[in-house]
C-alpha cells in the first residue's frame, strides 16, 4: 500500500500540479480506489492508508496539514498540542462520505512539529511488554524539545532500541520533526 500510496502522491503533485493538502488526500483516495480495482464496493476488510500531509509557506511559515488517521503533533513553549482531523483511511470504500478537512496553523519561533507513523507507539517492549502508546512518546517529545535536531534523532532511536529490549520490531517506524 504505501508504494501504491507514494507513486500516486508522487504523480499528484507533481503532474496534476495539487499542493493544498486537503486536495491531494481526496485524489490520492480516488486513485487507490481505482489502483486496486475498488469500485463503489464497500471494503470487507479495513484496508487502507493512514497519513498526515503537510505544506508549508516558508515566507509566512504558515503550515496547512491533512490527515487521516495520523496526529501532527505541535511543541510550542513546552507544551504539546496534538491535531488529528482526519479518521478515513486513503483506499477505503464505505457508504460515508469521503472528505479530508485541512487544518492551518501559523508556526512561530522556536516551534517543532512531528508527524509519524503508529510504528514506535504501537511497538511492545519495556519491562512489562506492552504497547509504548502515544502518551510516552509524547512526553518523550517534551522531554528532548531543547536538543538539536540530530540528537532528537539519536534520542528516539535509543528509546525505541531500549524500549525493544529483545523483541522484534512489528511495525515500519516513521518519525519527521520539523523546528
Amino acid at each position: 500500500m504505501s508504494l501504491i500510496g507514494n507513486n500516486l502522491l508522487n504523480d499528484i503533485v507533481k503532474n496534476h500540479e495539487i499542493s493544498d493538502p486537503s486536495k491531494i488526500l481526496c485524489k490520492l483516495h480516488e486513485e487507490i480506489v481505482l489502483t486496486l480495482k475498488k469500485g463503489e464496493h464497500e471494503s470487507d476488510t479495513v484496508d487502507g492508508m493512514d497519513i498526515t500531509l503537510c505544506s508549508i509557506n516558508t515566507t509566512t511559515n504558515l503550515l496547512e496539514f491533512s490527515s487521516t488517521g495520523r496526529p501532527l503533533v505541535l511543541v510550542r513553549n513546552n507544551e504539546i498540542k496534538k491535531y488529528k482531523i482526519g479518521k478515513h483511511p486513503l483506499g477505503l470504500v464505505t457508504k460515508k462520505e469521503v472528505k479530508f478537512e485541512k487544518e492551518n496553523i501559523q508556526l512561530l519561533p522556536g516551534d517543532t512539529f512531528y508527524i509519524y507513523t503508529d510504528g514506535f507507539c504501537d511497538q511492545f517492549g519495556g519491562p512489562e511488554d506492552e504497547k509504548y502508546l502515544d502518551s510516552n512518546f509524547e512526553k518523550l517529545l517534551l522531554k528532548i524539545q531543547n536538543q538539536k535536531m540530530n540528537e532528537r534523532a539519536k534520542t528516539l532511536e535509543t528509546e525505541i532500541e531500549n524500549w525493544l529490549g529483545n523483541q522484534a520490531q512489528i511495525d515500519d517506524i516513521l518519525v519527521i520533526g520539523i523546528r
